[in-house]
């Protein structure tokens, strides 16, 4: 048996698009039958070719072991609170506890961000909606003694040991905000922010799919004027608590604003690469690297039309991850898979729900981790994009928070 001691880790010569890596990590385990199979390794790896099938050919007495067992998972975006609203609507209880908890525990979720997001249906009266999703999802996780809201470092220390899942509050669009109680604009925001602060909030992202008047969003026709001047504001009240900005959704003015606005870690929780799918909602390289500069941290997303505008699937998603990971360093990736399996059977105001093929739910992430293992990441590596990124990023912001008077 022998380790493999060269990364050989690159991009392939061509279409960036069709990233499938290439020789195997740096402590990968091979069994050899042959000293002649060793020379034959040796002289690939001194190569460094980058495609893994080309190993393949030579592969016949050799055989991957895998090493890796179960991996904790903390998913960076969740709507499961949405799911949780309609069903206490229809009069059950302990939904997230029935529903949720027994596959996020058979599949390594130690802990999510759970955003409340004011559907397109409920626009009409954003701000009444916006306190009926806080309020089932409060009253859900009081009934589950398996679960846990999170709002310091020491919570999340004690809980991401404990067995139970924890639960990071957030906010999916704001402009629920603009009818809060105030004079101004920039009195709701101040308002709001207090409150909501009190009530476990500790995460934003400014606009889903809109121009509000705090900032314009993606999918919108509306002027791409960036963050306003309570916009601004928000941010640097928000800042000054601790919270997590999230600048996902956020339209290119708007990103860069946010940027300019604050000097915290910034956090992209369920966005792709532009260059591997031309969509809006995905970022360029430049933000990409703008995330990372800052010590933030992209949430890989597993919605279908994010990933792919060609048949997506799983292994198209995880060619995200390994372009991710090669552009700015696995240490700012993570997960942020915004699955929508449990809110197809509801009105949401949406076209429709798309999905990625082996990885339409939280039951595809057995098959992620294979994939992933094949496409070369070592055990640490995944360990950090699965979890301790996550965790590290949410630790680090709890403890500043904590040092804010």
């Amino acid at each position: 048996m022998f380790s493999v001691s060269d990364p050989g880790w690159r991009k392939p010569a061509g279409d960036r698009h069709k990233i499938h890596w290439k020789c195997p990590r740096p402590g990968t385990i091979f069994k050899s039958s042959s000293e002649s199979d060793i020379s034959i390794f040796n002289k690939l790896s001194l190569k460094k070719i980058p495609y893994f099938s080309k190993v393949k050919k030579y592969s016949e007495n050799f055989k991957i072991i895998k090493r890796v067992g179960r991996m904790n998972i903390v998913d960076l975006h969740s709507d499961i609170i949405t799911n949780i609203a309609f069903r206490r609507a229809n009069g059950e209880s302990r939904v997230f506890e029935k529903c949720h908890l027994p596959q996020l525990k058979e599949n390594g979720v130690v802990g999510l961000i759970c955003v409340i997001w004011v559907e397109p249906m409920f626009r009409h009266n954003p701000l009444q909606r916006f306190w009926q999703l806080l309020q089932y999802a409060l009253d859900d996780f009081r009934e589950c003694s398996e679960v846990e809201i999170v709002t310091s470092a020491v919570d999340l220390d004690v809980y991401k040991h404990s067995g139970k899942v924890f639960i990071y509050l957030g906010l999916e669009g704001l402009s629920f905000m603009e009818e809060w109680g105030g004079s101004s604009d920039i009195e709701k925001v101040s308002r709001s922010v207090e409150e909501l602060d009190q009530r476990h909030i500790r995460h934003s992202i400014f606009a889903w799919n809109e121009a509000n008047f705090l900032a314009t969003g993606t999918g919108t026709e509306a002027n791409k004027r960036g963050l306003t001047k309570s916009g601004a504001f928000a941010a640097e009240q928000m800042q000054n608590k601790g919270w997590i900005i999230d600048v996902s959704h956020l339209d290119a003015p708007s990103f860069w604003d946010a940027v300019k606005q604050t000097s915290c870690p910034l956090i992209a929780s369920h966005s792709n690469a532009k260059q591997l799918c031309d969509h809006e909602r995905n970022l360029t390289d430049e933000q990409l690297k703008a995330i990372a500069g800052r010590n933030g941290l992209i949430g890989v997303n597993a919605h279908a039309e994010f990933v792919s505008d060609d048949n997506p699937s799983l292994e198209k998603f995880v060619d995200h991850v390994v372009y991710m990971a090669e552009l700015v360093g696995v240490e700012h990736v993570g997960f942020g898979f915004d699955f929508t399996n449990y809110l197809k059977d509801y009105d949401l105001g949406l076209s429709e729900l798309p999905v990625t093929k082996d990885l339409e739910s939280i039951a595809g992430v057995p098959a992620l981790m294979d994939e992933m293992l094949k496409r070369g990441f070592s055990t640490s590596e995944m360990e950090r994009v699965c979890s301790t990124n996550a965790l590290a990023f949410l630790h680090n912001h709890l403890c500043v928070q904590k040092k804010i008077p």
